[in-house]
């Protein structure tokens, strides 16, 4: 019942077709009267490719059934789903007006105000169907309509998961879909709700440049850039976009699902603020002119209520293709001018340059005069403003826990930490025995908390080496019996052979017999490289191309075919020969046999028990055994080993990452996952953020080496506050390669944690 036309068609005896509204890569969509209810409705029917897949029509019936129940006024209602000559469709809700497409298209690039009103109501769309379970999967322009009165309605809610989940063709609008995707859906990964945050921040991209940041000759090219391709920032495409509408954008387009925004509310809510104060950048706040001028999070809200203004005249001239006249006003030519008022007063031009120019003199001096006292003005009120103002900070208890933990969260504060060993037979290396603040007290920022680490007896300060020649350096930490390694870096900061930073940082506690690591100058530029792929080079063509890019092989590992059986972490074994004992006789009992016998044939180690019934020749006599009978000793197969590659399949950092020059890059020969063991880690009650019975739980992990890394779920559900401590286990590489376990309560980032082979793990 396909058609390219309505001809007053009536579906299930009810909906009655007027017009073709519409025509996509999966369904027609058609304008409709509900002859029952009598109102206008749209009607949308999948073309048949869709129809005759069962399995993508029971997810689109799954998906269906769950969008009827969304009832808000930025989601186009679903009323109906059936299905006429076994073609099934939709009927929703009728909306005149247009998609945002094509309103971009009409203005090219809207004021950012609209575009926040607009990213405002798609926000709360989104955030009402999240509510219900329900992820769009296929955020788009193309699928937000704009009414005649100026609501944002979502629409297509269901069809982007069932797609995916069905036989999909590639169609008409496929092409629009893949600008708005996410790294994850362009790697076929897992998605969540931080997929539809990344493709709201696309469209808001668009919406305030009128470009979408990624394109291509391809959908592949398009969708790789998805995954590795950085986005420039609004504001710098156009100086008029504020810093503030620009961290957002940014901030919901981050390649990491766990650095967006966790939820719409979470994203609307800071959309608001910026809203409020557009010009204050909360990304990087070096940008502000004025740091204490817009304290972001005390900000007053922001309500979105006021419709958009859509002039028709603007859609229409958009439809005509013709809208330039309009804009021509009316003006006189040369020729329209008399003899007269082309006359040239000399002498008032001379006096006129000669105002000015003494005008734009006399403007110069004042300005910096103004300068000048405007200087030293706001010197002077900052100098007495900080003795009225201060921030401050309410001290915890921070006793028995990592001492670095500790440092990491204080610093991040603005909040200045020492350290001081001390001896403790309570606790183990590098946790909190005491802290000179006690706990309840506060501090502020010119304050310092200094904090007693548990540590050995000959334990100390290392003391601070940057600006120092590397040389005197190495000679100070070799008396204090630290050993030492050296790594040159590129700095304009810093003279040549001068120590830029140690590691660990000046401040640490240190044993003798630890590593230090000087980081010193080699007094150039700083200057990055993107490290090239080395996938699938030997290890000769992978350094060469490493010393092109001017780059350094740290190391390569394990050697390119060499025995890796070693390091696989359940290597497949090989199975051992069997035999039937009833034939075969024992070494210490020889059977009686008839003298027409021939001798039984001797056997291969690795022969099976049928090979064994095969070659023996038969028995015409029953040989006289004194003894059980058992399987005379055979030498064990050795497994067929394991080599490495020949050619790189793994490498750190990966391809397309940002380095510094002279930098060094690892290589690996042999496919990380295959060389795993298995850690058991433990999740302690998060009593630091909340005190309730049950906490929605989940752990992904994700290797930080190799092509096409993909994060795990380790777990995802809802823990009562009884089954904690929680135990779960990972898979690490053997090499020692880090992999980073985020852990989420309650949808929010709880902690990050890198664990290596070692054990050990860093905050």
């Amino acid at each position: 019942m396909q058609t390219d036309a309505a001809d007053r068609i009536i579906l299930g005896g009810r909906y009655r077709l007027e017009s073709k509204v519409g025509t996509g890569g999966m369904s027609v969509v058609y304008r409709a009267t509900d002859l029952q209810e009598e109102r206008t409705v749209a009607v949308k029917m999948l073309r048949e490719e869709y129809a005759e897949d069962e399995e993508f029509l029971q997810h689109f019936r799954n998906e269906i059934n769950a969008a009827k129940d969304l009832h808000h006024p930025n989601i186009v209602e679903i009323y109906d789903f059936s299905q006429e000559d076994d073609l099934p469709y939709i009927v929703m809700e009728y909306v005149s007006g247009i998609t945002l497409k094509a309103y971009i298209n009409v203005i090219q690039s809207m004021g950012w105000r609209d575009a926040l009103n607009i990213c405002a109501q798609i926000l709360s769309a989104i955030d009402c169907a999240h509510s219900h379970g329900i992820v769009h999967r296929d955020i788009k322009p193309q699928n937000i309509l704009i009414t005649d009165e100026g609501r944002v309605k979502l629409t297509d809610f269901g069809i982007a998961r069932a797609v995916t989940e069905g036989t999909r063709k590639a169609g008409g609008d496929s092409a629009g879909s893949v600008h708005y995707l996410s790294p994850e859906q362009a790697r076929g990964g897992f998605t969540d709700e931080r997929s539809d945050i990344y493709s709201i921040g696309i469209t808001l991209y668009e919406m305030v440049t009128g470009v979408v940041p990624f394109d291509g000759e391809s959908h592949v090219s398009i969708a790789l850039k998805h995954i590795d391709g950085n986005i420039v920032p609004p504001h710098t495409v156009d100086p008029d976009i504020p810093y503030g509408v620009s961290d957002l954008v940014m901030m919901a387009t981050k390649k990491d699902p766990a650095e967006r925004f966790q939820t719409a509310r979470d994203m609307y809510a800071r959309l608001k603020m910026v809203s409020a104060n557009p010009g204050y950048s909360f990304l990087t706040p070096e940008n502000n002119l004025d740091d204490g001028a817009a304290d972001i999070q005390n900000l007053e809200a922001t309500e979105f209520s006021a419709p958009l203004i859509i002039r028709r005249e603007d859609i229409n001239e958009y439809e005509n293709g013709d809208g330039n006249s309009s804009n021509s006003a009316p003006g006189r030519r040369a020729a329209d001018y008399t003899d007269r008022e082309l006359e040239i007063n000399r002498a008032e031009i001379v006096r006129n340059v000669t105002m000015t120019t003494f005008a734009y003199v006399l403007a110069i001096i004042l300005g910096i005069v103004g300068i000048i006292f405007m200087v030293n003005r706001f010197r002077n009120l900052n100098s007495n403003m900080g003795k009225f103002t201060s921030v401050s900070y309410k001290v915890a208890d921070y006793h028995a826990m990592k001492a670095q933990d500790v440092i990491n969260e204080l610093t991040a504060k603005g909040i200045n930490v020492a350290q001081e060993p001390a001896l403790s037979e309570d606790y183990p290396l590098g946790y909190v025995v005491g802290q000179s603040v006690a706990a309840g007290e506060t501090i502020t920022l010119k304050d310092v908390l200094t904090l007693k680490v548990s540590s050995l007896s000959n334990s100390f300060i290392l003391e601070d080496m940057v600006d120092k020649d590397y040389r005197q350096a190495l000679a100070d930490l070799t008396s204090a019996g630290l050993s030492v390694n050296f790594h040159t870096v590129s700095s304009a900061s810093h003279k040549k052979d001068m120590v830029v930073r140690t590691s660990p940082a000046a401040g640490s506690i240190v044993t003798p017999g630890d590593t230090v690591t000087i980081y010193y100058s080699t007094g150039q530029m700083a200057e990055k490289v993107r490290v090239p792929n080395l996938i699938g080079m030997t290890a000769q063509e992978a350094e060469m191309q490493l010393t092109l890019a001017g780059l350094t092989l740290r190391r390569a590992y394990p050697e390119p075919g060499s025995d890796i059986t070693d390091l696989v972490a359940t290597p497949t074994p090989t199975p051992e020969p069997t035999a039937d004992p009833l034939l075969i006789p024992t070494p210490t009992e020889e059977p009686t046999l008839e003298p027409t016998e021939e001798p039984t044939q001797e056997l291969p180690p690795d022969s099976s028990a049928e090979a064994i019934n095969t070659v023996t020749p038969e028995i015409t006599q029953t040989p006289s055994i004194t003894t059980a009978p058992t399987v005379p000793p055979t030498a064990t197969p050795s497994p067929t080993p394991v080599l490495a590659s020949m050619t790189v399949v793994a490498q750190y950092p990966q391809a397309g990452t940002e380095i510094y020059v002279g930098e060094s890059v690892e290589i690996y020969f042999f496919t990380v996952r295959m060389l795993q063991t298995d850690k058991e880690l433990t999740l302690d009650y998060p009593s630091d953020v909340t005190s309730a019975e049950e906490v929605d739980v989940r752990i992904e992990s994700i290797p930080l080496v190799g092509s096409g890394s993909f994060s795990d779920i380790i777990y995802s559900g809802s823990l009562k506050r009884t089954e904690f401590p929680f135990k779960y286990h990972l898979n690490i590489p053997v090499s020692g390669m880090p992999v980073k376990v985020t852990i989420y309560i309650n949808r929010s980032i709880y902690k990050q944690i890198l664990v290596t082979y070692d054990y050990v793990e860093k905050r």
